[in-house]
């Protein structure tokens, strides 16, 4: 009966020892398993701020991206804007280049200076080359020889320009030779020796062109005014009514630049003065 009651006493001993046992690293599994849980949460927490900064620089990236992109089609458009322009302004060049208008009392007045000498005798000049008959022995063919010799090379430094020819030229000072005071000069000898040429609009305009780009913005807007008002046909209108909205613009008559800008759009709407009318009013 005793040793059954020891045994009883053991087994009971031993199975609370064994139910310690067994319940003694629960404890260790808790506390493990809640930093784990910690870890866990703030490794997730340092990866929702890593892409909270990536979506932050991914929008800042955007942006810049965008203005670049503004940035870009803005220099398209003036690239081919310029394109337009020198593709136009080469063609007209071309076309001028291509017309040759000769005045029929050009040519009769030149051969007359050439061959008529001051007292009226056409054939001294031929009497005083060395191949020519006798040589001259009288004091009067000799005085006669003497002016034809200092005349005739004066008519010949100075040879009489046509209408295309001066135009040309004045156009030369502003694209090859950069001289833009002498390109002036030279438009404004144009409009006084060829006061009904065809070519007036375009010089009027080009005159507009050197005073704007001087600064001198009252002549420039006369020049400009002239082609607006005067030459309604003319390529150049358009251009020229923009430069006077910028014109107006500029001296901060912004009711002026808003009316001339909006009657371009209006009246040329697909030109690349109209575009930039648009994007003028768009800006102001």
């Amino acid at each position: 009966m005793l040793s059954h009651r020891l045994r009883i006493f053991s087994l009971t001993l031993l199975m609370s020892v064994a139910a310690n046992s067994a319940a003694a690293p629960a404890p260790v599994t808790q506390l493990g398993s809640s930093s784990s849980v910690e870890r866990l949460e703030r490794a997730l927490e340092a990866r929702n701020q890593m892409q909270l900064q990536m979506q932050q620089q991914l929008g800042m990236m955007a942006t810049e991206i965008d203005e670049l992109r503004g940035v870009i089609e803005n220099a398209t458009y003036l690239l081919k804007q310029l394109e337009t322009e020198n593709k136009t302004l080469y063609q007209e060049i071309a076309t001028l280049k291509g017309i040759d208008v000769q005045p029929s009392s050009t040519s009769t007045l030149t051969d007359t200076a050439n061959n008529v000498t001051p007292n009226g005798a056409a054939s001294s000049i031929a009497a005083a080359s060395p191949t020519s008959a006798p040589t001259l022995t009288s004091s009067t063919e000799a005085m006669a020889t003497a002016a034809t010799a200092t005349t005739v090379p004066t008519t010949a430094t100075k040879p009489a320009l046509t209408e295309s020819q001066a135009y040309d030229a004045a156009v030369g000072m502003i694209l090859k030779q950069k001289d833009y005071e002498g390109a002036t000069q030279s438009f404004i000898a144009f409009l006084q020796d060829y006061p009904n040429s065809n070519y007036t609009p375009n010089v009027q305009y080009w005159l507009g062109q050197l005073y704007f780009s001087k600064g001198e913005l009252s002549l420039a807007k006369d020049h400009f005014t002239t082609v607006v008002v005067n030459f309604s046909n003319s390529s150049k209108r358009p251009d020229a009514m923009l430069k006077l909205a910028l014109i107006a613009q500029r001296q901060n008559d912004q009711t002026t630049a808003k009316r001339m800008f909006e009657a371009v759009i209006e009246q040329y709407p697909e030109t690349p003065s109209a575009t930039q009318a648009k994007n003028a009013l768009a800006v102001g």
